[in-house]
């Protein structure tokens, strides 16, 4: 009986150890893949070839790059050039929750979805599906969402709103 547990354990750790393998092969070449993107400044000139597509969100070109780095890299660095944008002042607050919906819905396009086909997932379903999701959701919200007047939001009012959605996100009660 006690060697039905060890092949037991046995079985597993080989398990495990294999599917760690088979995820670093993945994940080790796409981070350095990522590198040279990042390096060589690639997604500032996807983003302005991507400016239309952005306006069909109903978003300004400035959001085009938080969108390109959150798709591309992971929601990680979209988040933080979200940040740092809106506190560059060139973000409205409808802008950054906007982005932000679309980020929530579809990021880390390559990472995320290389990891769930290695476990056996459509690979179609998979990136089509979460970016359809991502345009559409975004589309309605953008469209629902229309700001009143045209009031260009300064540094501070941009900080004071990612800093309200964070404390909201983390239920942190205290200001920053």
């Amino acid at each position: 009986m006690d060697l039905d547990y060890l092949h037991i354990i046995y079985e597993a750790f080989i398990g495990s150890i294999s599917s760690v393998v088979d995820i670093a092969i993945i994940v080790i070449p796409l981070m350095i893949f990522l590198q040279f993107i990042k390096e060589f400044k690639v997604l500032e000139k996807i983003a302005v070839v991507l400016n239309p597509f952005t306006k069909l969100l109903g978003i300004s070109k400035y959001a085009s790059l938080p969108l390109m780095a959150g798709l591309f890299l992971g929601i990680v660095y979209g988040g933080g050039i979200i940040i740092q944008t809106a506190r560059d002042g060139l973000l409205t607050r409808r802008e950054m929750y906007i982005t932000i919906i679309f980020l929530a819905l579809c990021h880390s396009m390559f990472e995320d979805n290389f990891l769930f086909i290695a476990i056996g997932a459509n690979p179609y379903v998979l990136f089509f599906g979460r970016f359809l999701l991502a345009v559409i959701v975004t589309f309605i919200v953008s469209r629902l969402w229309r700001e009143g007047k045209k009031k260009t939001s300064t540094k501070k009012d941009n900080v004071d709103n990612i800093y309200y959605l964070t404390d909201y996100c983390c239920n942190n009660k205290e200001r920053y």
